[in-house]
């Protein structure tokens, strides 16, 4: 677990990494031995930078977990991460699939909340903006349930659907909010957040004219949370589906 927190530098995971290798027993059965040097190594490896090196990591630590019922919560935990490693390299029907499966596993609202955004973003960059908008509108729902837990989380994929449905203008107002939360991303942490950040920020940015982009994030950044939802899911003036 201690592998697993982000505010742990790469050397100290590196050093965890090896004293686990030291300290699993050789008698234990495979699995046992295995899973937890992936879920390890995959850490290790997202921390560094290596996508590739991350997501085999983490389907192997995934396909081993298969045949243990006990490990279902966690499962589908790591499904998550796996989704988005895929999600960060561009493995769009690998992490839509992975996510679906991690939804499978889900129990409770808490659970579902945090999945649904992963399941949008994901749909959004493959193009399928009416299933992401369905998927939105229940993330809004238990959030709204919850005091509006994670709207930085569902902000982020607002931007980006807006901007994918061609309402640029509230792709950038939706921005202003985001940014009023001024919630600072770890890139290698929080590399799929990170992504679809930088995403809506390039989109709104090629789209409009500065000055006009900076007085649509300056209305944006006086909206509340649930005028943002209404803004996230308002009716789209143009389908853009292709792009």
């Amino acid at each position: 677990a201690a592998i697993s927190d982000t505010s742990l530098s790469l050397e100290t995971k590196e050093r965890l990494l090896l004293e686990l290798r030291q300290a699993i027993p050789p008698h234990w059965p495979a699995h046992r031995r295995i899973l937890p040097l992936r879920v390890a190594e995959a850490a290790v490896a997202w921390m560094r930078g290596d996508r590739l090196a991350a997501r085999d990591a983490y389907l192997q630590a995934v396909t081993m977990m298969q045949s243990s019922p006990g490990l279902r919560g966690k499962r589908g935990e790591l499904l998550i991460e796996l989704a988005g490693t895929e999600h960060v390299l561009g493995l769009l029907d690998d992490a839509l699939k992975h996510v679906r499966e991690a939804f499978a596993l889900a129990r409770g609202e808490s659970n579902s909340l945090a999945m649904l955004p992963s399941l949008a973003g994901i749909l959004i960059e493959r193009g399928d903006l009416g299933d992401a908008r369905k998927a939105l509108v229940e993330a809004v729902a238990l959030s709204r349930r919850a005091g509006w837990s994670r709207m930085g989380v569902i902000a982020r994929r607002f931007v980006c659907l807006a901007g994918r449905e061609g309402r640029i203008a509230d792709a950038a107002r939706l921005l202003g909010y985001l940014r009023r939360l001024n919630i600072r991303l770890d890139p290698l942490a929080q590399a799929a957040e990170a992504h679809m950040q930088s995403l809506g920020e390039a989109m709104t940015g090629a789209a409009l004219a500065p000055n006009e982009l900076a007085r649509h994030v300056a209305e944006g950044a006086l909206l509340d949370e649930a005028a943002v939802c209404e803004l996230g899911l308002s009716k789209p003036v143009v389908a853009n589906d292709g792009v």
